[in-house]
C-alpha cells in the first residue's frame, strides 16, 4: 500500500463508526429543549410573547423546517433532527471541496481535509447539534476561502460559493453574538497580512455583513419581543452559577500544546500561514469561551473542532517527512502526543454521547416518566428546575405538555438577587396560575 494513501484509508472506517455511533446516540438536552419549542411555535405559539427566551430566533426557525418535516412524516423529531443536520453536513463538504477545487492543492490533500473535517463534525459527541457545533459547521466554507485568499496569490473563486460562504458564516454568527470573535480575529489578522483595506471587500465579507444586518433588522421590524427578553435575561446571566470550571479542564491541555506545536513549528520555519490561523482562531475560540463565564463543554466546542484541525494538519505534515526521511526524534514524539490527543479527544466525546447526562434509559429517567404518566398523563406539567432536561423525549414518553411560557428557571437566582420585579416591561414574574 502507498504510504500517503494511509491516512485516507484510515479515517474512512472511522467515519462510518462515528456515523453509527450517531444513530444511536441521544441528543444534547439543549437541542432537545430548543426542539421542543419550536414544535410549540409550530403549534402556533408566538416567540418571545408566548414563549420567554433569551435565546436569538435563528436558534428556534433553524428548527422549524425539521418539525414540519417530522410531523408530516410521521417521523420522531429527534431522528427527523439528525438525518437533517447529516444533510447539512454534507452540504457543507460539498461547498468546501468546491472551494478547495480553486486552490493550487493537489486532490490528494483536498481528499485528506475533507475526510478531516467530516471526521471531526460526525465524532462531536453528545454536542453534535449543538450551536456550537451549528456554528462551526456553517463557518467553515468562510474560513476556508479566507485561508487560502491569504496563502494563495491571484486566488479567484466564482461569485456563488463566495456568497453562500458569507451567508452561511453569518447564519453560524446569529446563533449567539460570541461567534463574531474568532472570525473578527481572522479579520483583522488578514488586514495586517494584506495591509490592504480591500481585503473586507471581498465578496465573502460583504456577504457577511449584509447577512448579519439583515437578520438584525429582522428581529428589530419582526420580533421586538427578543431585545426585551434578552435585556432581561442580561441581567439575571451573572447569577446563574454552573459547576464548570472556567481553566481547569481539558480543552485546557489542548489549548497548552497548540501553544507548544506553534511555537514549535515557529522556531522552525515550518510555520505556514494557514497554522498561524488556525492558532489564532484556537485562541480567539478559548476567548469566546472564557467570556461566557459558565463553563460548559459546548462553550468551548470550537475550540476543540480547529485544534482537532490543526493537530491533523501538523501529524499529517509530519508523516510527509517521514516518507522523505527528514524526521527528528522531537517531531515524533511531538507526532505521537497529537494523534494521543486526537484520540482522546474522540473517546472523550464519544463515552459522554453513548452514557449522557440524564440518559433516558436511566432509572431516575424511567421512573419520572411512570410517575408522570401515573399522575398527569395528558395534563400539562412544569419541571421547576434551573436545570436542562430532555423535554421533547419527556412530554412525548410521559403523554404530558409544558404549563408554563417561561421556557426554564435559570433565570431565578438572579431574580431573587438583583432583579427588581418593579421595573417595566417584567414579563418573567407573570407566570400562568
Amino acid at each position: 500500500m502507498r504510504k500517503d494513501l494511509l491516512p485516507i484509508v484510515i479515517l474512512t472506517p472511522i467515519i462510518i463508526i462515528g456515523f453509527f455511533i450517531l444513530y444511536f446516540q441521544q441528543l444534547h438536552t439543549d437541542v432537545l429543549y430548543f426542539l421542543y419549542w419550536t414544535e410549540r411555535v409550530v403549534d402556533g405559539a408566538r416567540l418571545y410573547v408566548d414563549i420567554k427566551d433569551i435565546n436569538t430566533p435563528i436558534t428556534f426557525y433553524f428548527n422549524y423546517p425539521i418539525i414540519l418535516v417530522a410531523k408530516f412524516l410521521g417521523l420522531s423529531v429527534e431522528l427527523t433532527f439528525k438525518v437533517f443536520v447529516v444533510n447539512l453536513l454534507f452540504g457543507i463538504i460539498f461547498l468546501c471541496k468546491k472551494i478547495l477545487s480553486y486552490s493550487a492543492l493537489s486532490s490528494k490533500n483536498m481528499i485528506y481535509i475533507l475526510l478531516v473535517l467530516l471526521l471531526v463534525f460526525t465524532l462531536s459527541g453528545w454536542d453534535f447539534g449543538q450551536r456550537e457545533y451549528l456554528f462551526s459547521l456553517l463557518a467553515t466554507p468562510f474560513v476556508m476561502v479566507r485561508i487560502i485568499y491569504v496563502v494563495q496569490k491571484n486566488f479567484k473563486l466564482p461569485i456563488w460559493p463566495s456568497l453562500l460562504s458569507g451567508l452561511l458564516a453569518a447564519c453560524g454568527v446569529g446563533f449567539k453574538p460570541y461567534f463574531v470573535l474568532p472570525l473578527l480575529v481572522l479579520e483583522i489578522y488578514i488586514f495586517l497580512v494584506k495591509r490592504n483595506i480591500r481585503t473586507f471587500f471581498r465578496k465573502e465579507c460583504l456577504s457577511l455583513v449584509f447577512s448579519i444586518i439583515f437578520q438584525i433588522a429582522v428581529i428589530l421590524w419582526f420580533l421586538p419581543g427578543y431585545l426585551e427578553n434578552f435585556l432581561i435575561g442580561l441581567q439575571n446571566y451573572p447569577y446563574y452559577v454552573t459547576q464548570g470550571h472556567l481553566f481547569l479542564r481539558f480543552e485546557t491541555l489542548l489549548l497548552i500544546v497548540s501553544v507548544v506545536i506553534f511555537f514549535y513549528e515557529y522556531k522552525k520555519g515550518i510555520s505556514g500561514q494557514t497554522s498561524r490561523i488556525l492558532f489564532l482562531l484556537i485562541l480567539a475560540s478559548w476567548v469566546a469561551g472564557i467570556i461566557q463565564t459558565k463553563g460548559f463543554p459546548q462553550h468551548y466546542l470550537p475550540l476543540r473542532f480547529v485544534s482537532l484541525f490543526y493537530f491533523s494538519s501538523a501529524i499529517y505534515r509530519s508523516l510527509g517527512s517521514r516518507i522523505r526521511n527528514d524526521t527528528t526524534i522531537t517531531k515524533d514524539f511531538l507526532t505521537s502526543l497529537l494523534l494521543s490527543l486526537m484520540l482522546l479527544t474522540f473517546w472523550i466525546q464519544e463515552t459522554k454521547a453513548l452514557n449522557p447526562p440524564l440518559s433516558v434509559s436511566s432509572t431516575e429517567y424511567k421512573l419520572l416518566v411512570s410517575l408522570t404518566k401515573e399522575k398527569a398523563e395528558n395534563q400539562k406539567i412544569a419541571l421547576i428546575s434551573t436545570s436542562f432536561y430532555p423535554v421533547v423525549l419527556f412530554v412525548h414518553d410521559a403523554n404530558v405538555g409544558w404549563a408554563t411560557r417561561n421556557t426554564n428557571f435559570w433565570l431565578v437566582p438572579g431574580f431573587y438577587k438583583n432583579v427588581d420585579s418593579r421595573e417595566k416591561p417584567f414579563p418573567y414574574h407573570n407566570l400562568p396560575k
